[in-house]
């Protein structure tokens, strides 16, 4: 009898000897992914932190060589200067809206030939920044060529459904209190409209542009 008590105590110490080793192992891996998580976190914050001073120097980058900027509104509206060499302040712009999946030229100043196909094209492959540069190229060409027009393009209102006309209607008027809150760093925030199933993109790089 005594043997036996003896044994199980013996068992019952290799056991609780088990368990502590158990826990020291189990308290000694959470403490080394919460290590590896701060770590995580760590990096996570520097390369946020990296990646908004990237966003500012393209921005910057943008304006000084491209003249180039994105403004908020009734719907997104790409403005461009240093277009003309004679005039490198005037400024040519058009703005565009997502309108029932399909993308609509709200205006063009000064309205290039050709600008409706692009929208078109646009709506065919959703290559927004393809349609952005393809839109410089065409005021440098017209600017070089001397045909800009002197008008500016409205869309035809008969084409648009009444529910995109309200929504419209409802921009319209919010636009200018928009305009008044817009900066610099609203840029970085800013959604460019993309159709449903595709992702947002804030800015291109700046190799994509220089392209044009």
């Amino acid at each position: 009898m005594s043997e036996s008590i003896l044994n199980t105590t013996a068992t019952n110490e290799q056991l609780r000897s088990l368990v502590m080793d158990q826990r020291a192992r189990r308290d000694e891996y959470v403490n080394a992914i919460s290590n590896q998580l701060q770590a995580i976190e760590s990096l996570e914050a520097e390369n946020d932190t990296k990646g908004d001073k990237n966003l500012e120097k393209a921005i910057m980058w943008y304006d000084k060589f491209l003249g180039f900027q994105v403004v908020g509104g009734e719907g997104v509206k790409f403005v461009f200067s240093k277009i003309d060499v004679q005039s490198p302040d005037r400024e040519y712009s058009f703005c565009i809206k997502l309108i029932e999946e399909r993308y609509i030229l709200v205006h063009c100043v000064p309205f290039v030939d050709g600008s409706k196909e692009l929208v078109k094209d646009l709506n065919c492959n959703n290559d927004l920044y393809k349609f952005v540069r393809t839109m410089r190229e065409r005021f440098q060409v017209a600017t070089i060529s001397g045909n800009l027009s002197a008008i500016s393009f409205c869309p035809d209102m008969s084409s648009i459904t009444s529910s995109s006309l309200s929504a419209l209607s409802l921009d319209s008027r919010s636009e200018n209190s928009t305009n008044q809150r817009h900066t610099r760093s609203r840029s970085k925030n800013l959604k460019i409209p993309t159709k449903k199933g595709l992702s947002s993109q804030s800015a291109a790089s700046p190799g994509s542009m220089e392209r044009c």
